[in-house]
């Protein structure tokens, strides 16, 4: 007995031409609600219309998804819900030229073949998505628990309040604005115009006495003046040393 083995190969790459744009465009028109703004393209390679032209049309070709994204954009400017389910999607970054373009809320993409969370960036540029479903896709095995997998989630969409039919809860944060700008820096701030001059005086004969002879600085003390300095010397132990200024400037150490 022989047998023969052929390498197996995909379905040839469709040709997105006119006439099968317009294919297309018939395909989701029948799948759109105008009522509730919403386009179920679920299983959408399985179509009727495309198996009795014999035409593979799966949302995993990038002819396909641009074709699919820029009818989107030109037919359906409202789209608030999208479904994508059951079709075999393994990246979202094409799909982020829907940003800015309509006002999708609603992301269905359950059921699909999403192998991390980071095939997810594209879905940033949908700032308006507030609901997205991941449910029976490959990157929920990353994760040991449910927390580890909102949080990774929610840290490139931030935006979502609903995952894979749950609700979220409020991300716990800062309600005061951000301060865009610096306020203009002062030279000088006294809270009395009355005092600059003294002020002025005081901090530059002080910083000239520093700078040069500190013995100077003596005259600024009472003879019973003492500065106190803490330091960890080891992790059990600290001592303080005591510093007391004399009349003459010497300075006495006590532990």
């Amino acid at each position: 007995m022989a047998v023969n083995i052929t390498p197996a190969h995909g379905p040839p790459q469709m040709q997105i031409d006119e006439n099968v744009k317009a294919k297309i465009k018939t395909v989701m028109a029948s799948r759109y609600d105008m009522a509730t703004e919403s386009l179920n393209l679920s299983y959408f390679y399985e179509d009727p219309v495309f198996h009795k032209e014999g035409w593979s049309m799966g949302l995993w070709r990038v002819n396909v998804i641009n074709a699919v994204i820029e009818l989107i954009i030109s037919n359906t400017p409202n789209l608030r819900s999208l479904d994508l389910s059951r079709n075999k999607i393994r990246d979202m970054q094409m799909w982020a030229k829907l940003g800015g373009k309509i006002p999708l809320q609603r992301l269905n993409l359950s059921d699909n073949q999403i192998p991390r969370a980071h095939a997810l960036e594209g879905l940033k540029a949908l700032k308006e998505l507030r609901d997205l479903d991941l449910t029976r896709n490959l990157l929920r095995d990353e994760y040991k628990d449910m927390p580890l997998y909102v949080e990774s989630i929610r840290k490139r969409l931030g935006q979502l309040t609903r995952l894979d039919g749950v609700d979220l809860p409020k991300k716990i944060g800062f309600d005061a604005p951000v301060k865009t700008s610096l306020p203009t820096p002062l030279r000088i701030f006294v809270p009395n115009e009355e005092l600059r001059g003294p002020l002025e005086k005081f901090v530059k004969d002080f910083f000239f006495c520093y700078d040069g002879g500190r013995q100077d600085l003596l005259h600024a003390y009472s003879d019973d003046a003492q500065f106190s300095l803490e330091y960890l010397r080891s992790p059990d132990r600290c001592v303080i040393f005591n510093l007391t200024f004399l009349p003459a400037g010497l300075e006495k150490n006590s532990a």
